[in-house]
């Protein structure tokens, strides 16, 4: 915390928006947290003395997925998947294997800044959007093909 809160100072970005998330034992978007001020962030993580977190600049301004050039849908959060494999073989060589279809995961609403405890708009984990409403509207189980994001692009 103290290497974060001195790069916090250091830079001065009392706008900055910053995530944070587990640092190990962790999936599915459990435990992650967005927070604007830095006393809140020392706060949370004081409850959490001995656990790791991962601290990051949340991107304020990211790239959205939505408009009128996709079927007319609100502008969303996504990210993409794309998996990989290393393999070390007796110890010294390594072969990386990568699977050439990945998938684009989206949000079921609109991006804003306004309500930054709502995971439906911030977090595109199929565990956090398949829980509200909206899931699949857009897109069947919310996703999106890699060839069709790349028409949309």
């Amino acid at each position: 915390m103290s290497r974060f809160v001195e790069f916090e100072v250091m830079n001065m970005m009392p706008e900055t928006i910053w995530i944070v998330k587990p640092g190990e034992n962790s999936n599915r978007g459990r435990g992650i947290r967005i927070f604007k001020r830095v006393d809140l962030i020392r706060q949370f993580l004081q409850q959490k003395a001995g656990e790791r977190w991962v601290i990051q600049k949340y991107i304020h301004n990211p790239i959205l997925i939505g408009g009128a050039f996709w079927h007319k849908t609100p502008m969303r959060k996504f990210d993409i998947r794309m998996f990989g494999l290393a393999q070390i073989i007796d110890g010294i060589h390594f072969r990386g294997y990568f699977f050439r279809e990945g998938y684009i995961r989206t949000s079921s609403y609109a991006f804003n800044l306004s309500d930054l405890e709502d995971r439906d708009v911030h977090l595109t984990n199929d565990a956090v959007q398949d829980r509200n409403e909206e899931y699949g509207k857009y897109e069947q189980g919310n996703k999106v093909s890699q060839k069709d994001f790349a028409t949309y692009l």
